[in-house]
């Protein structure tokens, strides 16, 4: 998988998608995925806020030892919300990016398990996301 490579719509596209009736703006490309948020409300995962929002939630799901994303772009300043889905049932995974001072982490646990992760990156960059139990999984987080 190439960092560059774009989103596979199919993988975000969620009920709620639908019944809010928002728009899913993904770039086009590879088939491996990128999560990009797109503007709207807050009731799908792969969702932000416009700018001058405050808050963009964004959903990272692990599944086959991999990460579903490869890269995650958010607004510097803005309060993420992050939905972390272990979907390998019996694999421990957990979700850790570290971001200048933050450095925020998920539990290790196995799947099927949901947490939650809420953190703010203050600084604009490129930061590596990583599962500590499974150093090959990893991805790329841009604030900007």
């Amino acid at each position: 998988m190439h960092l560059h490579d774009r989103i596979r719509p199919q993988k975000f596209v969620a009920p709620a998608l639908v019944v809010l009736g928002l728009t899913f703006a993904a770039c086009g490309g590879d088939d491996d995925p990128v999560a990009v948020p797109v503007s709207g409300g807050t009731e799908s995962s792969d969702t932000t806020t416009s700018a001058g929002g405050s808050a963009e939630e964004l959903e990272v799901n692990a599944e086959d030892i991999a990460f579903d994303v490869e890269r995650i772009e958010i607004d510097v300043g803005e309060t993420a919300t992050l939905t972390f889905n272990n979907n390998d049932a019996d694999i421990p995974h957990n979700f850790h990016v570290r971001a200048g001072a933050v450095d925020a982490r998920t539990e290790i646990r196995p799947g099927p398990d949901t947490q939650t992760l809420e953190f703010t990156i203050d600084g604009a960059g490129s930061y590596t996301f990583i599962c500590d139990v499974h150093p090959e999984m990893t991805g790329e987080l841009i604030a900007s």
